[in-house]
């Protein structure tokens, strides 16, 4: 005899495969019914004499006798993929093609097609079709920095898919315009990631209160060096006091750190673990050295000796970080895109004062210069707010970190001084 929950599962089983089975049978009738599928195909017509234009063509099944079929068409044309800014819209009754004239074939052009039948929408090509020039057939895809760069602004919905138009149609110098904000782009992620990170990393910075395998800590171990031996048994416990609450990771940590399987202080520990040698390369235990140093042989000096040590070890983080590269590529990302755009506004109106256009193929190709000559400007802004806010997210850091220091060194000149 089966038990009750058995004959649930059983049910359950049942009912998803019925489920399954009336979707697939509801699927199948709905194809059998929609046979009403429109294909725009554009096609270049250079009959007319008003110009160059792009005829959109379109067959239906049935196929036989199109126009008589439907009531109407609707074709769309712009030259923004998404179809949301300038939108060309014909209406076309009892005709399967309809010419676009004239249009500046050296830009792409987007088309869509929605068939009505007795007042209702029948089907659209969706998202549509689209006319590339024949000359850019060869340059489809290009390993240039410039164009990886868009392409991948494109992959990552930043820019929009017709984005990569404005390479193609961009002239020599802003080509290298985009390739160089592209190279600014790549070396300030690797200044980002390899420096300004790993250097201004909390357990870089910082001593780790944390045990490991082994009982392994690393503050009692920078209290057991030598330097601090020779103090007074006074002072090696305020030392040891100051250097848990003062200088440990805790006041410093970043997010990472509330997971602690994904955050990096155990691979930095046990660097430091297996060489001594990269303990006493902490800045901060530097400091700390400094400070008994000093005590030991110069108490009066104290305060001095103090502030040049942490000066010194704020400018040495500062340049090992490279924070002033981000700054150095934030400030000058813009400025390469602003010249990417004149170039291209300066090429645009000299094509359009030798071509000698009238009316709107002027105005097609005074905006379509424009358009392409300002996505320089887009991405070097792009790189310029990236590394700004990066540099100034990392400047906060290193005041931070300057701060944390400052507290510790007026804590150990107070507690000193109160001792002696």
């Amino acid at each position: 005899m089966e038990t009750s929950i058995t004959k649930i599962i059983r049910c359950i089983t049942l009912a998803t495969l019925l489920l399954f089975l009336t979707a697939a049978t509801t699927v199948q009738a709905q194809d059998s019914t929609q046979a009403t599928i429109c294909t725009a195909t554009p096609v270049v017509d250079s009959s007319i004499n008003a110009g160059l234009g792009i005829r959109v063509s379109w067959n239906c099944s049935p196929q036989t006798a199109v126009s008589s079929y439907f009531d109407s068409f609707l074709v769309l044309h712009t030259m923004n993929p998404s179809f949301q800014t300038e939108v060309d819209t014909v209406k076309v009754t009892g005709q399967d093609s309809y010419l676009f004239a004239p249009l500046n074939l050296n830009n792409s052009h987007y088309f869509k097609v929605s068939a009505y039948k007795d007042g209702d929408r029948v089907y659209t090509t969706n998202p549509g079709v689209s006319w590339i020039p024949a000359s850019r057939g060869d340059k489809k895809f290009s390993f240039w920095p410039g164009y990886l760069f868009l392409w991948g602004l494109v992959k990552l919905t930043i820019l929009e898919e017709g984005s990569l138009d404005a390479w193609h149609n961009s002239s020599t110098m802003g080509k290298w315009a985009f390739n160089v904000i592209a190279v600014f782009f790549a070396v300030g992620c690797f200044f980002w990631y390899a420096r300004s990170m790993k250097m201004l990393r909390s357990t870089k910075v910082f001593i780790v209160n944390k045990k490991l395998k082994g009982g392994y800590n690393e503050c009692d171990e920078v209290v057991k060096l030598h330097e601090i031996d020779k103090l007074e048994q006074t002072q090696q416990k305020i030392v040891k006091s100051l250097v848990k609450r003062d200088l440990t990771r805790d006041l410093f940590k970043g997010k990472l750190s509330w997971f602690y399987k994904i955050s990096l202080w155990e691979a930095t520990v046990n660097k430091r673990r297996r060489n001594p040698d990269e303990l006493r390369k902490n800045p901060t235990v530097r400091i700390l050295l400094t400070a008994v140093a000093t005590l030991n042989s110069k108490p009066d000096e104290l305060e001095d000796a103090l502030d040049v040590r942490i000066t010194a070890e704020e400018e040495e983080l500062r340049k090992r970080s490279f924070i002033d590269i981000l700054w150095a590529l934030g400030v000058t990302g813009p400025l390469v895109g602003l010249f990417g755009t004149v170039t291209g506004i300066s090429m645009s109106f000299a094509k359009i004062m030798h071509a000698g256009l009238e009316g709107r193929e002027l105005l097609q190709e005074l905006a379509g210069g424009i358009n392409e000559a300002l996505y320089t400007t887009i991405c070097g802004l792009i790189v310029g707010i990236l590394f700004m806010l990066a540099y100034y997210w990392y400047s906060y850091k290193l005041e931070r970190i300057h701060a944390i220091w400052v507290v510790f060194a007026s804590n150990f000149i107070d507690r000193m001084k109160r001792n002696l």
